[in-house]
């Protein structure tokens, strides 16, 4: 067989199998080996302190109430109070067998582009629920449309949103995890922004070539503790 036709075969070979698998499982499988194979996620989340932004509806309500029930206390952030308040809700009931009440579920209004509060929302959050031991960042602004249309205003709005206030909002926090020599930042991103496909051209600069990833990506080179 030539080279070219080896490389077709290998090529649909994958793709088969990268379609095959995600019928399975629901994540990477790194993530997915982990959840199988690694320590009871009940222990490592039990009594941890969990902050999410972009609680309030899809992925990041989700991962709250997931993590509710496997015992963690939750810090819920994002824009609107009362879908922050409906997850919450569903936050106790998936707790309810790790005795979770009420106090255990901050919920906390916050517009992450706005970095003049973070400073203050830390302090809030410490002072409510005494630590933090982790940060979600599940943030994302849908902008759909012909590249070339994308008004420049929409492409900054989603850079603060998306990248430049959980960026903030992270250094913010990270000084108090150095203090304890302990803590974890998550990001969950968009598959569909990161292969760049057609008519995503905000949403790939901001989760990937704009710096989301980067941004984390180079944090994660630092031992802070």
């Amino acid at each position: 067989m030539d080279p070219l036709g080896i490389f077709v075969t290998v090529t649909v070979v994958y793709i088969l199998l990268c379609i095959l698998v995600s019928l399975f499982i629901d994540a990477d499988a790194t993530t997915y080996l982990y959840g199988k194979l690694g320590p009871s996620v009940s222990k490592q989340m039990s009594g941890k302190v969990i902050w999410i932004i972009g609680a309030g509806r899809g992925l990041g309500a989700a991962i709250a109430v997931s993590a509710a029930s496997q015992g963690a206390r939750l810090v819920l952030s994002a824009r609107t109070r009362a879908d922050l308040e409906k997850v919450k809700a569903e936050c106790l009931e998936a707790g309810r067998y790790k005795e979770m009440k009420t106090e255990d579920v901050l919920v906390l209004p916050l517009d992450v582009s706005n970095t003049l509060e973070h400073e203050a929302s830390v302090k809030k959050v410490l002072g409510k629920m005494g630590k933090i031991s982790g940060l979600v960042h599940c943030v994302g602004s849908e902008v759909l449309g012909p590249w070339h249309l994308t008004r420049l205003e929409t492409d900054l709005s989603s850079l603060h949103s998306c990248v430049l206030g959980p960026v903030s909002l992270t250094r913010a926090v990270l000084t108090h995890m150095m203090e304890r020599s302990s803590g974890l930042v998550a990001v969950v991103s968009c598959a569909e922004a990161r292969l760049a496909l057609p008519f995503m051209g905000t949403m790939a600069g901001y989760t990937h070539v704009g710096g989301m990833a980067l941004y984390f990506h180079v944090l994660n080179h630092f031992r802070y503790f």
